[in-house]
């Protein structure tokens, strides 16, 4: 467990860009140890991209917050670009608490998701899949590489999706830029028709959506019964895969 969290708290606080010959080309700390890096992806020319979790008061320091940010208000999530060279592009505050972060190949697009804040309302578009904040509302946002907003709505799901101990939301993109994520299922209405589990089962069940590279709803499965849950969803051209845990 020890090795654990000394590796946890190394990755938080230092970032490094190794060559192909695996010398070291650059590196460099990022906040303190009030941060956690949620996910990191790379695009299409090798520019770095982190979705970052900010706890406790922590902050990123001056440099990684840009004068054309979309939000320059501090809050508890934070995108940042980071060229080749290691020389931050643009960095932005987020009003959420971001659980996930994926790339489009495609055009170097980023979507991401996680629990909305009241404040969250800068993220939605006037013409969102939902508009209106619920106590356990999700936030899907797609910016593209430039950190310009693109879309964002609100996805209610129930209280349940908030529940102590609940896996967090997780994120794929196809080839197409469809954008699927793994949550908790509250309501009973969520599931679509034609879909692969369309009632409701279980306790605390889980659900997988679909939406189209422009926020389009497409459909809805519940996934599991018996307190099983999701941990991870990934997605090839063979299909949508869903990595997790069931009890008997």
């Amino acid at each position: 467990m020890k090795i654990k969290i000394i590796f946890s708290l190394f990755f938080v606080c230092q970032l490094t860009f190794a060559q192909f010959d695996f010398e070291r080309h650059w590196g460099t700390y990022i906040g303190n140890a009030g941060l956690n890096i949620i996910n990191s992806v790379t695009d299409t020319e090798g520019n770095i991209y982190l979705c970052v979790g900010i706890y406790n008061g922590s902050n990123l320091g001056f440099n990684f917050i840009t004068s054309n940010a979309f939000q320059s208000t501090p809050n508890n999530s934070a995108i940042i670009k980071i060229n080749t060279e290691g020389i931050v592009v643009w960095g932005t505050y987020i009003n959420a608490d971001l659980t996930d972060m994926q790339l489009d190949t495609r055009n170097n697009n980023l979507v991401v998701i996680g629990y909305a804040q009241p404040s969250s309302i800068n993220l939605i578009s006037a013409n969102a899949y939902e508009t209106i904040f619920e106590a356990a509302s999700m936030v899907l946002v797609k910016f593209d590489y430039n950190g310009t907003k693109l879309w964002g709505t609100y996805y209610n799901v129930g209280a349940e999706n908030i529940s102590i101990g609940a896996t967090l939301p997780s994120l794929a993109i196809d080839l197409l830029g469809n954008i699927y994520f793994s949550h908790r299922a509250g309501y009973s209405t969520l599931g679509t028709e034609g879909a692969f589990q369309t009632v409701k089962n279980g306790v605390n069940p889980y659900a997988i959506s679909k939406f189209s590279q422009d926020g389009v709803k497409g459909w809805t499965t519940y996934y599991g019964i018996n307190r099983s849950s999701i941990q991870k969803i990934s997605i090839n051209s063979n299909g949508l895969f869903v990595t997790g845990r069931v009890k008997d």
